[in-house]
């Protein structure tokens, strides 16, 4: 399950600079060196967060279907969901 934090590169920026401004950091306990409160911790963070988003995309582009394939035709799909 991916949490919105590890999407949008945009956002994390923004809520690392919000936690900033108001004086207090982020650390991550699962994640060994996300500690935004540390230059090395941001760059890390920035980089990581840089290859979700990359491979998010990626997979779009690629139009990856995660799961088995169905076992109905499109066409049976459609009939099925009009009932």
């Amino acid at each position: 399950m991916c949490h919105r934090f590890e999407i949008d590169a945009e956002y994390r920026r923004r809520r690392a600079r919000l936690l900033a401004e108001k004086g207090t950091g982020f650390r991550s306990l699962g994640v060994g060196g996300a500690d935004a409160t540390t230059p090395h911790g941001r760059l890390m963070l920035t980089v990581l967060g840089g290859m979700v988003e990359f491979d998010r995309e990626w997979i779009l582009v690629l139009d990856v279907r995660m799961g088995p394939k169905p076992k109905l035709p499109l066409y049976q799909r459609h009939k099925a969901l009009r009932r």
